[in-house]
């Protein structure tokens, strides 16, 4: 399997921080991803099994009209230190 699939979120994440489209040229995958194998707080397990697709939640596109704060959703299952948000109801 290629790198590209293998780190789909890795990638996902990249091209959405840096406002850009994937795929990525396999050389770059390859440099990011020697690069991080060398970087000694990275830790790297194989799941038993695959997780969900990753949905990026952009925060700050919830922001109250009238006060510019961002509203968080009220109801959040927190799975694995990872917050899934299960439906968007914001406090005011």
């Amino acid at each position: 399997m290629s790198l590209y699939f293998l780190f789909l979120a890795l990638w996902m994440r990249l091209a959405n921080r840096f406002n850009d489209s994937l795929p990525y040229p396999k050389p770059f995958m390859e440099q990011v991803w020697i690069i991080c194998t060398k970087v000694k707080d990275f830790q790297f397990y194989e799941l038993e099994t695959p997780r969900d697709s990753l949905v990026i939640f952009d925060r700050y596109e919830h922001v109250h009209p009238d006060l510019g704060i961002i509203q968080e959703p009220v109801s959040i299952l927190k799975y694995n230190n990872t917050c899934i948000i299960l439906y968007e109801i914001f406090l005011l």
